[in-house]
């Protein structure tokens, strides 16, 4: 008889390994409520991973406001909402004099100009 490999048999998780959550595509994404969901055409915050089919997605990087500003819908577009200075903005694209994220406290999503911002400090 011929020994059995260790590679045929099925494989068990080590308990210092995290299981893989997989996901497949079961159709078109879900309609989302874009304002406090941070998901586009082509990048997608990675919580949303799950529910927004995106060719890209992101970590969030969380940065602070210098002096506040505004949180525009688009850029140099319609005023959504502000930020004050030294609250949390959750960065996901840093594209020219232009960020894009959401705001940390309540999720809402907008573009800020990246001369308001600067690099959260490390906790």
């Amino acid at each position: 008889m011929a020994a059995k490999s260790a590679a045929s048999g099925p494989r068990v998780a080590s308990p210092s390994t995290p299981e893989r959550r997989r996901f497949s595509l079961s159709g078109p994404s879900r309609p989302l409520e874009l304002t406090h969901n941070a998901a586009r055409r082509d990048l997608a915050d990675i919580r949303l991973a799950g529910r927004w089919f995106a060719p890209h997605y992101a970590v969030p990087q969380l940065w602070s406001c210098c002096g506040g500003c505004t949180v525009l819908a688009a850029r140099e577009g319609e005023a959504l909402g502000e930020l004050a200075s030294g609250e949390r903005f959750a960065v996901l694209e840093v594209a020219g004099d232009w960020v894009w994220g959401f705001r940390d406290r309540d999720g809402l999503v907008g573009y800020v100009p990246l001369a308001a911002l600067s690099p959260a400090p490390a906790a």
